[in-house]
Order: C-alpha cells, then sequence, then structure tokens
C-alpha cells in the first residue's frame, strides 16, 4: 500500500512537489498520502482481511481485501467532493489499482506458502470434531485429505454414549473419540 500511494503521488505529484501545499485545504501530497495509508491500514483490519479463518483457504479473503480497498477510496472519493479537497484523481486512479493488485498478489503468494507449509503439517489449527459419526467422518476426511485447508483433526465427540468407541478410523487414520457432546463442551472450555 504504502509502495502504491508513493508511486501515485511521484507520478502525479512528482518529486520536487512532495510538500507543496495542493488543492483547496492546501494540504501537501505527503500528508494525504500518509493519512491515506493508515486509513487504509485501517480499513483493512475493520473488514478483517487478516482472519485467521479465512487467511489462505478461500475466496473470501480476497473479496474482503477488494472491498476494503474499493471502500478506502470511495470514501476519499466523497469526502474529496463533499469538502471541496480537490485530491488529485490521477493520484487516486493510481493508488487504488497498484495498492489492490498488490494486495492481492501478496496475499496470493503468502497463500503458497502458508499452503506448503501446511502439506508439511506445520501452520495447521487442531479441531476437535462434534457430531454423529454420518456427517463427522465425511468431514474427517474431507479435511485429512485436503492438509492446505489448515485443520489437524484430534478427536471426535459423538451424540451419545451408545456404541461409544476409543476411536474410529478414517481414511486409514485413528481419531480418537472423546466422548460424547458433554465430554466436547467439557474439554473446549477446559482446553
Amino acid at each position: 500500500m504504502t509502495i502504491a500511494v508513493i508511486v501515485g503521488q511521484l507520478a502525479r505529484f512528482g518529486a520536487d512537489s512532495a510538500l507543496t501545499p495542493n488543492g483547496a485545504a492546501q494540504l501537501p501530497a505527503t500528508v494525504v498520502s500518509v493519512v491515506l495509508v493508515i486509513t487504509w491500514v485501517l480499513t483493512l483490519r475493520a473488514f478483517q482481511t487478516l482472519d485467521r479463518r479465512i487467511v489462505g483457504s478461500g475466496s473470501q479473503e480476497y473479496s474482503r481485501v477488494v472491498t476494503a480497498c474499493l471502500s478506502v477510496f470511495g470514501v476519499l472519493a466523497m469526502v474529496d467532493l463533499l469538502f471541496r479537497l480537490n485530491i488529485a484523481r490521477g493520484f487516486i486512479a493510481i493508488a487504488l489499482p497498484v495498492g489492490t493488485f498488490g494486495l492481492l498478489m501478496s496475499r496470493w503468494l503468502w497463500r503458497q506458502y502458508l499452503g506448503r507449509q501446511r502439506m508439511r503439517s506445520k501452520n495447521l489449527e487442531h479441531v476437535l470434531v462434534v457430531g454423529s459419526a454420518s456427517s463427522a467422518i465425511p468431514m474427517m476426511e474431507r479435511l485429512l485429505k485436503n492438509p492446505n485447508l489448515g485443520y489437524r483433526v484430534v478427536g471426535l465427540c459423538l451424540p451419545s454414549r451408545a456404541g461409544l468407541r476409543d476411536f474410529v478410523e478414517v481414511s486409514g487414520v485413528r481419531v480418537t473419540v472423546y466422548g460424547t457432546f458433554d465430554d466436547g463442551a467439557m474439554i473446549r472450555t477446559c482446553g
């Protein structure tokens, strides 16, 4: 984002006029750039683009990044029009696409790295699957066959004690049965 804003600033205002007051508010381009970067970072946080549940796991991650970027620049354009700040549109026209593309590419590269780590059983979230055998086993099979999703199944809790056994075999892996749903609630609150 910082690089995109600097590129936009240099392309629009040049290196010599970074501190020269511009627009109706007479703000130097550098001040506008710093405020923009800070606002952009805060907006990405507000849209929860770093939520562990979505990082590296689906298109929702990219969607949140794009939505946050468009929101920042949409609000900036509205503020510019309302208060007649006359922030250069050329600056925005460069910073928005370059910054958004840079964020998406960095997320894609991070996703590739994270996927390789997860294939080596690193950076995985441990999960306790709770459900009936008929619903839990297909989910556990999917999680075990796709470590790049980022989950390691550590156990299972079934609805009742009827037919309760010590483990279940899922895709050649023994998954420990920790008991019933009530036992799972106890494990969750204690663990």
